[in-house]
């Protein structure tokens, strides 16, 4: 069976649902420990197309978030 995303986020959800901790910053709850943004994935599948992302990104290519800027045609990218 090929893992699919969905398989990655139900395996992710049962091991965030036994986390005990409730993270914090400064105090503060980030999410629940039972929240998917909480999962540790160090020891999840790979995907079978990781290779690919990753050449397509460019392996020496600085790590950035990019959100998009300003407003783009629907259909244009």
């Amino acid at each position: 069976m090929a893992w699919r995303p969905r398989h990655v986020v139900l395996a992710a959800l049962a091991i965030v649902v036994a986390a005990k901790a409730q993270p914090q910053i400064a105090g503060c709850e980030v999410f629940p420990a039972y929240n998917v943004w909480n999962t540790p994935v160090d020891k999840l599948p790979v995907d079978l197309n990781s290779a690919k992302y990753v050449a397509a990104i460019g392996v020496n290519a600085p790590a950035h978030p990019d959100f998009g800027s300003g407003f783009h045609e629907p259909g244009t990218g």
